[in-house]
């Protein structure tokens, strides 16, 4: 605007956020909105009354000069400038890394195969290992840009750090003075005569053998000559009636519509095929539609994605089926300081202040402050305070008690800028021009402007397009993610460990996990603690079994390659991961009888054969960068210098 404006008798433009865009300051003996007024200073005795200094600066004279002092930030003769504060401007990212400030403090937005907090680590030309030092005979493996150390028995901890008991006896107790003796990492009791059983807890001579062996699933027991035997009843099977036959859940659950039965941990479910739903898949969408099957409540609208169904909700309402209303009290948003009390009126709120307060939210107190404090004079008026009052004294083409309007000749006096436009005084205050928003345009912001951001057809992948005000939303199916869609990969939900208390997680499509819970746990994510949980406390199971414990004793499920009571037995199982399957680097571990390759990023695949191609940032930044800063409405934007743009650097 300054470059429009010249302040008559040397006078200094400058550029404001007020009405007018701009003030002039003018020199010692000249007042004026243009320093257009010569002033009689002949006889004042304080210079400074003709002088502002800006941002907390202070006036001082010198002579017959005067000075502006100004804190710490501020510069400038009147103080009218603001010292940058950004901290990037003493962090450096390297390897091509962009620094970001966030509530003062900076942090690097690192590109592809680098990382650190100053994306110091540059995987393209070392490897990320390299960085990762594991311990006890523990290997790395880099999975995306993380690394992870992978232990060997009885190593354990991030980084392997972590070493328990090496003598297996300290797990196993021998009774009626039976002595244990390890071997190859088992533990083994040797017996006294007369005594039997794996913790020589058999003694023949005083009581009955069977007094000692614990039949389970309802089995009975039996002596033959210094053994005892398990009788099992079906489907009870091995030596203790531990384990039960196959049983299928399936032959109790029918799925409907060409639905698949799967049994999983000793319950069944309905796999359903495209457009059918329900937990025998009994809905069929190709014949009915799928929202007579769902009520949206409070004016809900029912929306179809996929195989679901989701409530669309109007304000106030909320909840996966707009069942819940948002409070419509609009003092619930606005806080009243000083005693000042919150009435509400068509929708809005507003503070009624006790005396000697005032502010919108009474924050300003006469009785403790001046006045002067809550800024009252708008549009660059002055606020002199007076006792318990104040005066505002206002610029040429302002009026009011807080100079709140525009004088009478003003060309924005009238207010002809509609929907909330906002009037800017053009051509030495002759005319006017209006700045509107986002869905208003003309002279007056007369004109609605009709935006549709699914227009382009900017959802990728299949994905579903939703206008929102001035923005798009995407809905994508469940083989991609990001803010259009544009990247196709599986969600791994057991990557947030959401098992409790020690419990193994286990992917179930792609909305739901499954978590297995060791001995003493159980609920849906292992949340909940038994109280027979002391049976299994000093881990009697061996060789990475896990404890069932039933009421006063337990029971060992053993890892496919060990067997016996406590899994003390080792048995031959073929390494599926020597040699590798995983191709492009990909780290291999196995799983009983399989295994999965885990994938680095920009790979996929069950074996990591497929290379993905990662969309390239849609913005020219020049010449500063384009990052993705994960914003569900705005997924990229520039980075300038240390400031973020949301379109380009070329007004940075």
């Amino acid at each position: 605007m300054c470059q429009y404006v010249k302040c008559a008798n040397a006078g200094t433009c400058r550029q404001t956020n007020t009405s007018r865009c701009f003030t002039c300051d003018c020199p010692i003996g000249f007042s004026g909105a243009m320093c257009q007024n010569k002033e009689d200073i002949l006889n004042t005795t304080n210079l400074c009354n003709f002088t502002t200094c800006y941002n907390g600066g202070s006036c001082a004279v010198y002579g017959n000069e005067t000075y502006c002092y100004c804190p710490y930030t501020a510069t400038g003769r009147w103080c009218e400038q603001l010292v940058s504060l950004n901290p990037c401007d003493g962090f450096a990212c390297y390897n091509g890394g962009s620094c970001v400030s966030y509530n003062g403090s900076a942090q690097c937005i690192c590109p592809p195969n680098t990382n650190g907090s100053k994306c110091e680590a540059n995987y393209t030309t070392s490897n990320p290992c390299s960085f990762t030092t594991c311990y006890n005979g523990g290997s790395c493996a880099v999975y995306g840009n993380e690394t992870y150390c992978y232990c060997p028995y009885p190593a354990s901890g991030k980084y392997c750090e972590q070493l328990p008991s090496f003598n297996p006896c300290d797990m196993l107790q021998c009774y009626n003075g039976g002595s244990c003796v390890s071997y190859n990492g088992s533990a083994q009791c040797i017996c006294n005569p007369n005594t039997s059983g794996s913790q020589c807890e058999l003694n023949y001579t005083t009581s009955n053998p069977c007094n000692n062996i614990t039949c389970y699933n309802g089995g009975s027991c039996a002596v033959y000559g210094n053994e005892t035997y398990c009788y099992c009843p079906y489907p009870a099977t091995g030596k203790f009636c531990e384990q039960l036959a196959s049983f299928n859940p399936c032959d109790m659950l029918q799925c409907y519509n060409g639905g698949s039965c799967v049994s999983y941990n000793g319950s069944a479910q309905c796999i359903c095929p495209p457009n059918t739903n329900g937990s025998k898949c009994e809905a069929n969408y190709t014949t009915s539609n799928p929202c007579n099957f769902t009520t949206c409540y409070n004016g809900g609208s029912c929306a179809v994605y996929g195989n679901e169904t989701y409530c669309y909700c109007p304000y106030p309402a909320t909840g996966k089926y707009c069942q819940d209303l948002v409070s419509l009290n609009p003092c619930d948003m606005l806080q009243c300081y000083n005693g000042g009390s919150c009435v509400s009126y068509n929708g809005s709120a507003q503070c009624v202040c006790l005396e000697n307060t005032t502010g919108f939210q009474c924050e300003t107190n006469y009785t403790t402050s001046s006045p002067c404090d809550s800024w009252p004079c708008v549009a660059g008026g002055t606020c002199i305070a007076t006792n318990d009052t104040f005066k505002c004294l206002c610029t040429s083409d302002r009026t009011g008690d807080l100079c709140e309007k525009y004088i009478a000749s003003h060309p924005c006096a009238s207010r002809p800028c509609l929907n909330n436009g906002h009037c800017f005084a053009v051509s030495n205050n002759t005319d006017f021009y209006c700045y509107c928003g986002y869905d208003r345009t003309g002279r007056f912001c007369e004109q609605e402007v009709v935006y549709d951001g699914c227009a382009s057809s900017p959802c990728l992948n299949n994905g579903s397009c939703f206008a929102t005000n001035d923005s798009y939303r995407c809905e994508c199916p469940p083989s991609s993610t990001g803010f259009n869609c544009e990247y196709g990969q599986t969600l791994d939900l057991c990557s947030f460990s959401p098992c409790l208390n020690g419990g193994t997680c286990v992917n179930r499509g792609q909305s739901e996990v499954v978590c297995i819970c060791p001995a003493y746990t159980s609920g849906k994510y292992c949340e909940q603690e038994l109280n027979n949980s002391h049976v299994c406390q000093y881990e009697p199971c061996m060789n990475g079994g896990t404890c069932i414990a039933n009421n006063d004793t337990f029971q060992c499920m053993c890892p496919s390659n060990t067997s016996g009571y406590l899994c003390q037995d080792y048995q031959n199982v073929t390494n599926l991961c020597n040699p590798s399957p995983c191709l492009n680097n990909g780290t291999c571990i196995q799983y009983d009888n399989s295994y999965k390759c885990y994938c680095p990023e920009k790979v996929t695949g069950e074996n990591c054969q497929t290379n993905i191609q990662t969309q390239e940032c849609p913005l020219d930044c020049t010449p500063g960068v384009c990052i993705n800063i994960s914003s569900p409405q705005i997924p990229y934007a520039c980075l300038c210098n240390g400031t973020l743009s949301l379109n380009s650097c070329s007004s940075n």
